[in-house]
């Protein structure tokens, strides 16, 4: 007999362990990764846990530079606990991820009834390198995969006919976790209520709504004391990323539009396979999964196309996406029953959800020793300069590890932890009217933002530069002229050593990674791709900075 994906053979049992083989070198590769900003995240929750409140700066004017309130209260309790944040962060990261793995098996077996079409789901994720970078970032992004996931489970097996009080009581408490989660998430936990409500029996129904009001209580409470808190309906990081005018928001999701448009294939794909074969069951669930995909989508494009780092603002739908694609192929396989099928769908998953570029698995392991060599050195060296409070002052455009680990007050020029910038300021005011006497700047070749110019650094005086992910990026650092001597002598003794040895290191990274970026060259020159090679300047070489306007 014929050996199919399907047959009760030893291979399915293998499928587990090979899995987790996979995922723990992937979870290996990836973990020195961890996003600058997560240490946004971490700050807020360092400070709340020593008593200060949910603020940037203990003392000041409390802004809400974050949207992850739920993700900022768990790493305050990891502060509290373990006085550290980052990799208890981490941890929680790779749970989540084992969380969305399980969920996603599930799903497509309770649906398809076909092991292997379940490792086929799970199997694409484990082969999408952004999930492991995803999973140990230090952010919230595979914990919110994780309630989205949930939530759309509970949805569909509750229209499916499953009668539990426990799934119609999870219905309103993940949708008030994913919004408190992401502010985003209400819209999609809307979307389920909202199906599952309309389909419900009356006696269901008044269950429902007894439990979305016992869950309302909280987010009213959060909702009416983050206002008066913080003193504006919306984050401060919504202004920061859209801007207040309509037509920044236009132009920002028109762009988004264009250069994320994997998704949007990904559904036209559901549509596609749907519009093959759509029986009873596949019916019942159509609209729903349509609405549910397209409801996140529409408000990521709407609310966070900025700042999308690594595209963890829309890592979200892939699992979802994976759970859709796979079990609507079920039935065609179904009634093949042909082995051959089963990598077709996984390679087609593997597709739509965006496998892109092999570069992603060096260099975004490449970005967290950089981070660790340039922003983590600088901030604990800045602890340990012995200066009054008053004087531990700095504006920097990276406000995540240096302010995190410096403990000194800090002044984000990238408007996320800054109202003055996000409501039309700019950085040279700001610098001009609190006056930090550490200035540190990214270099040139990093990627300045908007209406970077040299009258950023007017009135200060370069001290060196701390180097990270290759040598033309680094980070550098001004003393303002005129400070008191003595402080300044202090600063700089301090800190002009480690700068030394962040350069020391950085060139230890130049072999590895030249021979990994040649190989890169080669693969892309091999798909016909359009991609120069690489030079000296685009590896870890010292170059001149590239001069600033």
């Amino acid at each position: 007999m014929a050996i199919t994906f399907d047959s009760k053979t030893r291979f399915l049992y293998v499928l587990p362990v090979l899995g987790a083989v996979v995922m723990a070198i992937g979870l290996f590769v990836a973990w020195p990764f961890t996003v600058d900003d997560a240490f946004i995240s971490f700050r807020y929750a360092k400070n709340f846990a020593e008593g200060h409140g949910l603020v940037w700066n203990p003392g000041l004017d409390p802004v809400e530079g974050y949207t992850n309130f739920s993700w900022v209260v768990l790493c305050a309790l990891y502060e509290t606990v373990l006085g550290t944040s980052e990799v208890p962060a981490k941890v929680s990261g790779v749970v989540s991820l084992v969380g969305v793995l399980a969920l996603v098996g599930r799903s497509v077996y309770r649906q398809t009834e076909s092991p292997s079409l379940s490792a086929c789901a799970t199997g694409g994720l484990l082969l999408f390198p952004p999930t492991y970078y995803h999973a140990v970032s230090g952010l919230e992004t595979m914990f919110f995969a994780l309630l989205l996931v949930a939530v759309f489970e509970v949805g569909r097996r509750i229209r499916e006919g499953t009668r539990s009080r426990l799934l119609l009581g999870l219905v309103p408490a993940l949708g008030v976790l994913l919004g408190l989660t992401r502010p985003e998430g209400l819209v999609p936990g809307a979307v389920v209520f909202g199906f599952v409500i309309s389909q419900a029996s009356p006696e269901s129904r008044r269950r429902l709504l007894t439990y979305t009001a016992v869950a309302a209580i909280p987010a009213v409470l959060y909702m009416a004391w983050r206002t008066s808190h913080f003193g504006h309906l919306l984050p401060n990081t919504f202004y920061a990323k859209t801007g207040d005018d309509v037509a920044s928001i236009v132009v920002s999701s028109a762009k988004w539009f264009i250069e994320k448009w994997p998704p949007f294939v990904a559904l036209l794909s559901i549509v596609t396979v749907n519009a093959l074969y759509v029986g009873d069951g596949r019916k019942k669930n159509y609209v729903y999964e349509v609405c549910f995909l397209t409801s996140v989508l529409v408000t990521y494009l709407l609310l966070t196309p900025g700042m999308d780092y690594l595209a963890r603002f829309s890592f979200h739908i892939i699992p979802v996406t994976s759970v859709i694609l796979v079990s609507s192929f079920g039935p065609l396989a179904e009634a093949s029953r042909k082995a051959y099928l089963y990598p077709v769908v996984l390679s087609h998953v593997i597709v739509f959800i965006g496998l892109i570029s092999l570069e992603m698995i060096t260099m975004r392991s490449m970005y967290g020793l950089g981070l660790d060599n340039a922003h983590v050195r600088l901030g604990k060296t800045l602890k340990t300069v012995d200066i009054p409070d008053d004087k531990r002052t700095l504006a920097t455009m990276d406000a995540g590890a240096v302010p995190y680990y410096s403990e000194w007050t800090s002044y984000d020029l990238l408007e996320l932890n800054s109202e003055f910038l996000a409501r039309g300021g700019t950085p040279p005011q700001l610098v001009e009217k609190e006056k930090p006497t550490v200035l540190i700047l990214n270099s040139a070749a990093t990627g300045a933002p908007r209406g970077y110019t040299k009258s950023w650094r007017e009135g200060y005086e370069k001290v060196c530069s701390f180097y990270y992910m290759r040598n033309i990026h680094h980070l550098d650092v001004y003393i303002r002229e005129g400070a008191d001597e003595e402080y300044e002598s202090r600063i700089r003794s301090e800190i002009v050593g480690p700068a030394r040895k962040s350069q020391l290191a950085e060139k230890w990274f130049y072999g590895p990674k030249a021979v990994v970026d040649f190989a890169l060259w080669r693969f892309q020159s091999l798909l016909a791709l359009p991609e120069s090679p690489p030079t000296q300047q685009d590896v870890y070489l010292p170059t001149v900075p590239a001069s600033e306007s």
